[in-house]
């Protein structure tokens, strides 16, 4: 039997359930390695365009790799490209991260390029996304429901027209982004760190996202770092990444490791 695209997206079940969605973050460009976390209990899984090694191609080889864990996947883009946006839907993304989104007319040309007229103006023609559907107009009625879409707001200049930014239809959420927002306010980029100008970042994105119903998302680098986020009202948080999760494992180990070394008696034949 063919495998059916999901009606809803995963990870919306659990919103609805009440909990927080916890997501991968793949910045290695390995379709093993993105399998390899997908068997693990992730609500989702997001591939990083942006930041992360990872072009087009691995880009396909990775969402193939995670659909067969049992998983959907969704692409952080390196930039507001709405040609690459419709193109990575098309591959089968389950959503999108848009990255440095400013303001009004930036969020509605991402958001608009996410979504099948009458919402967007997304093209239709995706022969992967497309190919999971049974009729050709379950592509159509079941996208909005089946997609995330998400616009990163990271700027000074974003903050100061978010309201605006939250009020375009057809965005789901809202993804902060407090290290580029440190370093565009002429501050120390902001990573793990929170002070008086981040916390206040916190509350604006927090109640924005209420007023507006929408989901905020955000980073978490460490399970209590995840923990103080969702008290204070994030719902969709990635830990770590693959990457981070490799270095910080791979320290502990070694560091581990030579103290049980030093601590051994050498042993005489």
């Amino acid at each position: 039997m063919r495998t059916q695209r999901m009606v809803r997206h995963p990870v919306r079940k659990v919103w609805d359930e009440g909990r927080v969605a916890l997501t991968s973050w793949c910045s290695i460009p390995s379709p093993y390695t993105a399998e390899a976390l997908a068997l693990l209990d992730y609500d989702c899984m997001v591939i990083d365009m942006q930041h992360g090694m990872i072009d087009f191609s691995d880009m396909v080889r990775m969402l193939q790799g995670i659909e067969a864990s049992g998983l959907s996947a969704m692409v952080r883009l390196p930039w507001n490209d709405v040609g690459l946006a419709q193109k990575v839907l098309d591959a089968g993304a389950s959503g999108l991260i848009c990255p440095m989104i400013n303001n009004r007319e930036e969020c509605a040309r991402f958001v608009g390029a996410c979504h099948y007229p009458p919402l967007g103006y997304r093209s239709f023609g995706g022969l992967r996304s497309s190919s999971y559907y049974d009729e050709i107009g379950e592509v159509f009625t079941r996208s909005r429901e089946a997609i995330l879409v998400f616009a990163m707001i990271e700027t000074v200049e974003g903050m100061k027209n978010a309201e605006a930014i939250a009020s375009v239809p057809g965005l789901d959420g809202i993804f902060f982004g407090p290290a580029d927002l440190s370093a565009s306010a002429g501050r120390a980029p902001a990573v793990g760190v929170n002070d008086g100008f981040i916390d206040e970042a916190h509350r604006t994105i927090i109640d924005l996202c209420r007023r507006h119903r929408l989901k905020a998302g955000i980073n978490a680098m460490s399970p209590q770092a995840a923990a103080s986020l969702a008290e204070t009202g994030y719902e969709f948080i990635p830990l770590h990444s693959d990457l981070g999760l490799l270095r910080e494992l791979g320290t502990a180990t070694l560091r581990e490791t030579r103290a049980a070394l030093n601590g051994a008696r050498p042993t005489r034949a």
